[in-house]
């Protein structure tokens, strides 16, 4: 261990104090930061809101990037990386998300520790209502392969675009299930068909084939090996 990360250890700074100095920033804006004014299609980030990073921000941050990377470079661990990578990610602060992308882009192993942690962020971001947060879910999903979480951030932001009855965002995130092939939740794709009939429009058939998609079938189990008997 090196004479820095010493002394980092010795004056008590921990990754769970540097990541909540930098989730502090959360304090600086007025509301959540979910809502932007319109909902643009699935996988798509909307423009962020312009915020200014206070001097105070920007010093948090470069500490706690600065302790990650050495706990990741000299200790092996991107423990402390995920945690700074959960409060960045769902920042509604444009540079707090920007450091999250860059914690990807210089620990790739990184993406496959975010598992339950994504799922965990859907549950957040639909119990929240924030539109937002679920199209950076889908982004993030589709930049890094992790199709493990389409459906569930699909149909999580469909259901929220029904009950704000945006019956085009809807429409769009349709034809994203469509393309993707993705399988929506029953309760998603019922209340797409009730906004539908609020609006008097038909349910088209694709529809159904979303809800009734059969599940992708299973591969053959290889034989098992030819049994060797010695005589």
């Amino acid at each position: 261990m090196s004479d820095r990360l010493k002394s980092q250890v010795k004056a008590g700074c921990s990754a769970r104090v540097w990541v909540s100095a930098a989730a502090v920033c959360w304090g600086e804006l007025h509301g959540s930061g979910g809502h932007s004014g319109g909902h643009p299609g699935p996988g798509t980030v909307p423009p962020p809101t312009p915020v200014p990073c206070t001097p105070r921000t920007r010093l948090l941050l470069g500490q706690a990037v600065d302790f990650v990377e050495v706990v990741a470079s000299e200790l092996g661990s991107l423990v402390p990386a995920l945690s700074l990578w959960s409060a960045t990610f769902t920042s509604p602060l444009f540079r707090l998300q920007q450091v999250s992308e860059g914690l990807v882009e210089r620990h790739p192993c990184l993406v496959k520790l975010l598992g339950r942690r994504v799922e965990g962020l859907v549950e957040r971001a639909a119990w929240e209502g924030n539109l937002c947060l679920l199209q950076r879910i889908l982004h993030l999903s589709l930049c890094h392969n992790l199709s493990v979480h389409y459906q569930s951030a699909t149909s999580a932001l469909l259901q929220l675009q029904c009950d704000e009855g945006d019956l085009r965002g809807a429409e769009e995130t349709i034809k994203f299930a469509q393309k993707m092939e993705v399988r929506l939740t029953p309760p998603a794709v019922r209340r797409f068909l009730a906004l539908l009939s609020r609006h008097r429009r038909p349910a088209p058939l694709t529809l159904l084939a979303l809800k009734y998609h059969p599940p992708p079938a299973r591969q053959p189990l290889p034989p098992p090996p030819t049994p060797k008997y010695r005589f």
